[in-house]
């Protein structure tokens, strides 16, 4: 069992999922190890398989508490829109959004997860990588890139940032990132392993490469305008 994350500042997880049914119950059963966790809130993104049905039962199994909602709209409406939605129904003081293909791994955690909440700033931990299906398992070098797994804050202050850019499928962690800096939060790098990605095929990453890339550049460019417009603002006589 996990050493207690957040004491006194229970976490809710917020988990999109569309069509995760090969995975979900792995990374719902590593969830349920983690003292603190209050509950999982399960955003539906007009899957078609049983994904639901699976992490309910893990999550029963585990003794876990979850609630599920779905999105609306025609087909999936995308990450960022699930994850906004998500946040929608907690209640409690932290988020934490974790993605239904990952395995959390999270052992112990470093004292400045403290922090947390207290001006609004943030802790971002390691993640690693491994091939789905490879036999034996290779994980590579733990490493923190901008995930947004691997985030931690208050539900205030992902409400100040305005939440997900709904209109990008890819990037929106980074985005999330430059705008958290912007509103003045300090993001503190922790060398906790917080969860290891599945690689395989049909992940959205993996099966859009293109629509990654140009995902990324749309982050960054809308990261220049804010910066450009603040630049004026601040010009202004």
């Amino acid at each position: 069992m996990s050493t207690y994350l957040w004491q006194e500042k229970p976490v809710t997880v917020v988990m999109p999922v569309h069509n995760a049914e090969p995975f979900i119950a792995d990374a719902i059963a590593s969830l349920a190890k983690v003292e603190g966790i209050r509950e999982v809130i399960l955003i539906d993104d007009a899957s078609s398989d049983n994904s639901v049905s699976v992490a309910a039962i893990t999550a029963n199994q585990w003794g876990l508490r979850l609630r599920s909602a779905a999105t609306t709209g025609a087909g999936p409406q995308g990450p960022s829109a699930s994850r906004n939605l998500g946040v929608t129904m907690i209640t409690t003081p932290l988020v934490w959004f974790f993605d239904a293909d990952d395995i959390c791994e999270l052992q112990g955690v470093d004292p400045r997860i403290s922090l947390v909440g207290d001006r609004g700033d943030v802790i971002m931990g390691t993640l690693r990588y491994f091939e789905h299906g490879a036999v034996p398992l290779k994980y590579s070098k733990a490493r923190n890139p901008v995930s947004t797994g691997l985030l931690f804050m208050t539900v205030e202050t992902f409400r100040a940032t305005g939440g997900f850019n709904e209109s990008l499928r890819f990037g929106e962690d980074l985005d999330l990132a430059a705008r958290l800096e912007r509103s003045g939060s300090i993001i503190y790098n922790i060398e906790d392993l917080i969860f290891s990605y599945r690689q395989y095929p049909l992940s959205a990453v993996h099966a859009n490469p293109r629509g990654r890339s140009e995902g990324y550049l749309k982050s960054v460019h809308a990261h220049l305008q804010r910066s450009k417009a603040a630049r004026n603002e601040t010009s202004q006589p």
